[in-house]
């Protein structure tokens, strides 16, 4: 899965600095559209992140079954190591 961009600040900032400039400029429309479209993208992109449809409850109930296999296939990575400690002559 692709990182979503969210980093909308720098964004922000040329369109504040664009206005202090000049209220009339034409980069102000084009940045603004700019911002929308970046704004839609990130809804879209998290919206098809897997889990966001769980509620809370959902989700930490989620969260526990994952830790718990986790735990579950680390005690086992653990005690296949432990039994296949075999030492070769060389």
């Amino acid at each position: 899965m692709s990182e979503i961009d969210l980093n909308f600040l720098p964004l922000i900032y040329d369109i504040i600095r664009s206005i202090e400039k000049d209220s009339q400029s034409h980069d102000v429309p084009t940045k603004l559209a700019e911002l929308k479209s970046k704004l839609q993208k990130s809804r879209e992109a998290v919206e098809k992140l897997p889990g966001i449809d769980l509620n809370k409850t959902e989700q930490l109930k989620q969260l526990h079954i994952l830790q718990q296999q986790f735990i579950n296939k680390t005690e086992l990575l653990q005690k296949y190591k432990n039994k296949c400690n075999i030492e070769f002559p060389g």
